[in-house]
C-alpha cells in the first residue's frame, strides 16, 4: 500500500512540475493555463473568499441530495407497486437526461426568481434518477420466498416494506447515491451559472471573463474537494449503514428528509421591495455609477431602493419581461429590436450614450484600417441579433471574412492567435485588459462601418412610472456627476462592494475607468432624432421589421 501512495506522489509531482514549466515557459500558454504554484498562491491569499463561496455551494449540493432522496423513495415505491407509473416515470427520466441541466436553469429562474429553489430543483433532477433507479431495482431484490413467508405470518405491506424490501434495497440505493454525490457538483455549478449571486459556479464565470484563471481553478479545485469530501462522507455511511439503518427507522428517517431540507442554508432572495436592476454582463467598469450611487444612497434617497443583480447566462430583457426583475442594462439596437418585436419595453436612463461596440485585433496584426479585415478570421462571442449585425457591417464595406463563434473565450482566442480580430467588445473593456497582460491593440467601432451614432448603455424597465422613471433619471445623473467629478472614489466604492475581484482585476479595471469616465452620458434625455435614425438603419438592413 506503501508502495503505491508513493508511486502515485511521484507520478502527480512529475506532472505538476512539467505543468508548472511549460505554463510559465510559453506566455500565451500561462494566460489559457496558469502555472500550479500560482493557483496555489491564490488558494492561499483569497482563502475566504472561495470559503464564502463554497458554503453557498455545499448548501446546494447537499439540499439537491435531500430533496433527491425525499422524492426517489416514495417514487422507486409508487414504480413498484404500480406497473403503469413505473413505465411512465422510467419515460419522462429518459428524457430528462437527454436535457442538459445547463438549459433548464434559465427557465428556473425565470419560474422561481433569485431563490434557493432555483438552484437546488435542476440539481436535484441530475440525482433523482440514479437513486430512484437503483431504489427501484433494489425493491425488487428481495427473495420471493421470503416475501411469501412474511406473508404467510401476517405481516403489513409497511412492515413488508420496512422490514424486508428496503435493507434489500440498501446496496442499490448507495450505488445509486455514488453516482449521484458524484453529479451533485456538476448541477449546482449549472444552476448558479443561470442567475445565482454567490456560490463557486458564479466565481468560476466571474474570474474566467476577467482572466483571473489562478481563482478559476482555484474554485475548480474546491468543486472538486467538495465532491470528493461528500463521496467519502457516503462511503462512511455505507459502511455504517446497518447500524444507521435501525437509528433511521426509529426515527421515521424517510419522512424526516422531507422536513429537514428547509434546514439546509438558503440563498437569499432579493427583498421583495428592493427595485431588481439586472446587468448586461459581469460586474466591470461601465456599471461604476450604478455601484457608487448605490453606496452614497443616491437611488434610495429617490425612493428607489435597488437591488444590483448580476445576470450570468439569462437574457437581461427576458427577466425583465418575465417580471422577474424591475429594470435591465441592456444596448440601444437590442432594445429597439426587442421593442419593435411587440415587447413593452421603455428606456428610462442611460449610462453610456454614445457606441462602445466594435472589433479588436492585436497591434502589428497587419490590421490597420478597416479595409484590412478582408480575408481574415473574425470571431465572435454572441449569437442572434449580434450575429446578424456582424453580417450587416461586413456586407455594407463589401468585405469577405471567415468566421467562428468563439463563446466566453475572447481573448485567449486573440492572444494564441486563433482568430485575427474580434467582434462584439467594448472599447473601454478588452483594450485595457488586454494592455494590462502586455498586447497592445487596434479598435475599429461600428460607426466606421457606417452604423449611425447611439447610445450604447441605456436602463430598460417594463411598465414603469412615469414618476419613478423621474426619479431614476435624476438619481443616475446624480450618481455620474460624482462618478465625473471624484473618479477614485468611485471607483474605490465599486470594488468595495465586489471583493471576489483580485488584484490583478483590480489593476486593469482602474485603467479601463479612467477611459470610460469620458464616456459617460452628459445627460439623461434622449435624443428622439439619434434613436430614429437607428431605427431606420436597422429597419433597411433588415434587422427589425417594424420601427
Amino acid at each position: 500500500m506503501s508502495r503505491q501512495v508513493l508511486t502515485l506522489s511521484l507520478v502527480f509531482l512529475v506532472l505538476f512540475s512539467l505543468w508548472e514549466y511549460v505554463s510559465r515557459s510559453f506566455t500565451g500558454l500561462s494566460i489559457l493555463l496558469p502555472p500550479p504554484t500560482g493557483i496555489i498562491e491564490a488558494f492561499i491569499q483569497r482563502f475566504d473568499r472561495l470559503m464564502f463561496h463554497a458554503g453557498t455551494t455545499i448548501q446546494e449540493m447537499v439540499g439537491a441530495l435531500l430533496l433527491g432522496c425525499a422524492v426517489s423513495f416514495p417514487l422507486a415505491w409508487a414504480m413498484r407497486q404500480w406497473q403503469t407509473v413505473g413505465t411512465c416515470v422510467q419515460g419522462l427520466f429518459v428524457v430528462l437526461q437527454c436535457l442538459p441541466s445547463f438549459t433548464l436553469a434559465p427557465l428556473m429562474l425565470l419560474w422561481f426568481g433569485w431563490s434557493y429553489t432555483a438552484i437546488v430543483v435542476p440539481t436535484a433532477l441530475m440525482v433523482v434518477f440514479p437513486l430512484t433507479l437503483g431504489i427501484y431495482r433494489g425493491l425488487a431484490a428481495a427473495p420471493e420466498h421470503i416475501v411469501e413467508y412474511f406473508l404467510i405470518h401476517g405481516a403489513t405491506p409497511k412492515q413488508i416494506f420496512f422490514k424486508l424490501q428496503l435493507p434489500y434495497a440498501l446496496p442499490s440505493f448507495f450505488s445509486g447515491m455514488r453516482i449521484a454525490l458524484a453529479i451533485s457538483g456538476i448541477g449546482a455549478l449549472a444552476g448558479e451559472w443561470a442567475g445565482a449571486q454567490s456560490g463557486l459556479g458564479v466565481l468560476i464565470f466571474e474570474t474566467r471573463e476577467e482572466m483571473d484563471l489562478e481563482m478559476t481553478f482555484a474554485a475548480l479545485a474546491c468543486v472538486v474537494g467538495m465532491s470528493l469530501l461528500l463521496y467519502a462522507i457516503g462511503i462512511s455511511f455505507e459502511k455504517h449503514c446497518h447500524r444507521l439503518y435501525r437509528f433511521v427507522t426509529s426515527l421515521k428517517q424517510l419522512g424526516l428528509l422531507a422536513l429537514l431540507l428547509p434546514c439546509v442554508g438558503c440563498q437569499q432572495k432579493p427583498a421583495t421591495e428592493s427595485v431588481r436592476l439586472v446587468l448586461d454582463w459581469s460586474p466591470n467598469p461601465s456599471h461604476v455609477p450604478l455601484y457608487a450611487g448605490h453606496a452614497l444612497g443616491f437611488f434610495a434617497q429617490e425612493g428607489i431602493p435597488i437591488q444590483i443583480v448580476k445576470p450570468n447566462s439569462v437574457d437581461p430583457l427576458q427577466l425583465v419581461g418575465s417580471g422577474q426583475a424591475e429594470l435591465a442594462i441592456s444596448y440601444m439596437p437590442r432594445t429597439l429590436r426587442a421593442i419593435a418585436n411587440g415587447h413593452q419595453f421603455s428606456i428610462v436612463g442611460k449610462i453610456v450614450d454614445r457606441p462602445l461596440n466594435g472589433f479588436l485585433c492585436l497591434e502589428r496584426s497587419g490590421i490597420d484600417e478597416v479595409a484590412d479585415l478582408q480575408g481574415r478570421l473574425v470571431g465572435f462571442s454572441a449569437s442572434g441579433f449580434s450575429a446578424s449585425t456582424l453580417d450587416v457591417l461586413l456586407r455594407q464595406m463589401a468585405i469577405r471574412v471567415e468566421k467562428r463563434n468563439v463563446g466566453l473565450d475572447i481573448i485567449g482566442c486573440l492572444v494564441t492567435k486563433k482568430i485575427d480580430v474580434v467582434y462584439g467588445v467594448f472599447k473601454n473593456i478588452e483594450p485595457a485588459h488586454l494592455q494590462s497582460l502586455g498586447y497592445k491593440t487596434c479598435f475599429f467601432s461600428v460607426t466606421d462601418f457606417g452604423m449611425p451614432d447611439y447610445d450604447e448603455l441605456v436602463i430598460v424597465g417594463s411598465a414603469l412610472p412615469e414618476e419613478t422613471a423621474i426619479k431614476l433619471r435624476r438619481a443616475l445623473g446624480r450618481s455620474i456627476d460624482f462618478c465625473r467629478g471624484n473618479p477614485e472614489k468611485a471607483f474605490a466604492l465599486y470594488i468595495a462592494q465586489l471583493p471576489d475581484k483580485g488584484p490583478k482585476t483590480v489593476e486593469w479595471e482602474r485603467k479601463s475607468w479612467e477611459e470610460t469616465v469620458g464616456l459617460l452620458a452628459s445627460t439623461q434625455e434622449l435624443s428622439v432624432e439619434k434613436i430614429e435614425r437607428l431605427c431606420q438603419w436597422l429597419k433597411e438592413k433588415g434587422l427589425i421589421q417594424n420601427a
